[in-house]
């Protein structure tokens, strides 16, 4: 075998050139070797000046010294650049495909044997490469940078490539016996700049949306205003049908006609000018007593603390009277009570519990007395009018009377007292519901019903009752016995029920957890729905405003009643104040 195999060197995919003395190419036998195809030789004698061999050409014995042996196909090298930045600043990767070729003239050769194989004996592809890197990075990075990132992400950018680095490699190929194959491949990318074009094609969408959006409001806005009137149209031919009968004939009405009639006419209702606005909705949180104004609704519109010494706050009640509004504020162990200016005038504290883990969940003024219910203090009661103490306007009254113990003591829970204009107080205790008349000897009213009793509502001779399991009870005040059922069982614990009056037509809104509310007609099977992405927990209406508290009890969600799709606003209290809501109350103007 000779020391040097020209074989083996044509087989080597990563061999370009390679110099050894003359004498070790040649067998052991022969004296005589051919120049390989695709491959050339330069040949060293005792003289300064090599010859050139191409393929084919015999080498012999003794003539020559040294040999350059060198491929003449064409070579393939792959660069990847990073961090090359465009004229507007975004960085780029280059990958660049190329072809170079040694070219075969005799002088061209002598120059890469000087500028690429200097001292060693073989030269590599990938010492080639290394090799021609710096040219094509420089041609890449100054390409890069005269061009904006978007003609660099373009393809018909990258043709232009191909001309410029083959300038480039003129002066760099004549040096080093080198030429630039014309099928120069390079490929411009940028995650930044991709983003960045992501980011605008994003934008422009959600522009062209809003913009088919707000077209598509103003038309349903239009649309509805059309409807709205041609509803008002028939509501006062209604109203006329109903003449001197008034609003109980106009609810009589629209129940002879069909389902879908209804509907339409309920909700033209729910669209009907208020007759009250809804000045503000007043929250308790911690220890404040938060003010939302619903025409402004993404901030509060004051806070007040309330420093007693009855603890953390737990519900609101505003309680009116002709000329006069007082705000209830229940505690952990007492009630606040509060003028039409919201100023503190008086607390009304309990001793014992001592340390109650709940607190006073419903409050409500009848005649001169005060009535609370606390699932650990029972029923409540105190004299508004008692002398106050020695430390002025906010001093306690009286420890409070225990009412009614025979029935509340051991109960789990005792909630929602509320009054029902004809000298009666409701609330609940656990499964029952009861009926006392203070000022009478009689014993209270005690209703049973199938479930515990979660939510509570008395309201223009009528009491509601939301149950754990999810139905909905009710009854007259006067003939408390006679119970009818407004809906089955939902497996959805009631937790909320508020009362919307308006046009004639008596409707009931419950709230259980779910991400909707459910407004009942009462003596109809129509059942209108407010819709949110949240789970509700509970709710209240009015005129012009329908709000509820999600489950997490951090925001107060808004909606216009005739629009029950989605919710007008949510304003974020629990980000505003820091404290989670315990419950809400609408103040009407």
């Amino acid at each position: 075998m000779p020391r040097f195999d020209l074989d083996r060197f044509t087989r080597d995919p990563q061999a370009v050139a390679a110099v050894t003395f003359a004498s070790d190419v040649f067998p052991l036998l022969s004296r005589r070797v051919t120049v390989p195809a695709s491959c050339l030789a330069l040949a060293w004698a005792d003289g300064d000046q090599p010859e050139l061999l191409r393929a084919g050409a015999e080498i012999e014995s003794g003539r020559w010294r040294r040999i350059l042996i060198a491929r003449t196909d064409p070579l393939p090298l792959t660069f990847e650049f990073r961090g090359l930045p465009s004229s507007d600043g975004f960085d780029f990767i280059a990958k660049v495909h190329l072809r170079v070729q040694l070219v075969p003239h005799r002088d061209e050769l002598a120059s890469f044997h000087r500028a690429v194989v200097g001292s060693g004996e073989r030269v590599t592809l990938d010492q080639l490469q290394r090799h021609c890197e710096e040219v094509v990075r420089r041609e890449a990075a100054d390409f890069a940078g005269t061009r904006t990132a978007a003609e660099l992400a373009s393809v018909a950018t990258w043709e232009a490539f191909d001309a410029a680095l083959a300038e480039r490699f003129k002066p760099f190929g004549f040096s080093s016996g080198l030429g630039l194959c014309a099928d120069v491949r390079v490929e411009f990318a940028s995650s930044a700049f991709e983003a960045a074009r992501h980011d605008e094609r994003f934008a422009e969408q959600r522009r062209q949306r809003l913009e088919e959006e707000a077209s598509l409001r103003k038309m349903a806005a239009a649309s509805r205003e059309a409807h709205l009137a041609s509803l008002a149209s028939m509501l006062d031919k209604v109203r006329a049908m109903a003449g001197e009968s008034g609003e109980a004939r106009v609810a009589e009405l629209i129940r002879t006609f069909d389902a879908g009639q209804r509907a339409q006419l309920y909700a033209g209702l729910l669209a009907q000018p208020a007759s009250r606005r809804t000045a503000l909705i007043l929250l308790v949180a911690g220890d404040e007593l938060l003010a939302v104004d619903p025409a402004s609704p993404h901030q509060l519109a004051w806070r007040r603390r309330l420093e007693g010494d009855i603890g953390p706050l737990r519900s609101v009640r505003v309680m009116e009277s002709v000329g006069a509004r007082t705000v209830l504020v229940g505690a952990r162990r007492g009630v606040y009570l509060l003028n039409g200016e919201f100023s503190l005038t008086r607390q009304f504290a309990f001793d014992q519990p001592a340390s109650p883990r709940g607190g006073v969940n419903a409050a409500v003024l009848l005649g001169e007395r005060l009535y609370a219910t606390h699932s650990e203090a029972g029923l409540r009661r105190w004299a508004v009018h008692a002398a106050p103490g020695e430390s002025g306007g906010a001093a306690a009254a009286d420890d409070g009377t225990a009412c009614l113990e025979q029935l509340t003591v051991g109960a789990k829970s005792v909630r929602d007292v509320q009054c029902d204009g004809a000298g009666a107080i409701w609330f609940s205790i656990d499964s029952r519901v009861a009926g006392w008349r203070p000022d009478s000897a009689e014993a209270p009213v005690l209703l049973t019903a199938p479930a515990e009793v979660t939510a509570l509502c008395v309201a223009e001779g009528w009491v509601f009752a939301g149950l754990k399991d999810g139905r909905l009870l009710r009854w007259p005040t006067r003939a408390p016995h006679d119970l009818a059922e407004l809906r089955g069982p939902t497996g959805h614990a009631v937790e909320s029920l508020h009362w919307l009056p308006g046009g004639g037509i008596a409707r009931l809104l419950a709230a259980d957890r779910r991400p909707v509310l459910d407004l009942l007609v009462i003596g109809d099977a129509y059942r209108g729905e407010y819709r949110a992405a949240v789970p509700l927990r509970w709710a209240w209406a009015a005129d012009d405003w329908i709000a509820a508290v999600n489950d997490n009890r951090d925001r107060l969600l808004l909606w216009r009643p005739s629009e029950p799709q989605s919710p007008a606003a949510i304003v974020p209290v629990g980000q505003l104040c820091g404290n989670t809501i315990q419950d809400a109350a609408m103040l009407l103007a």
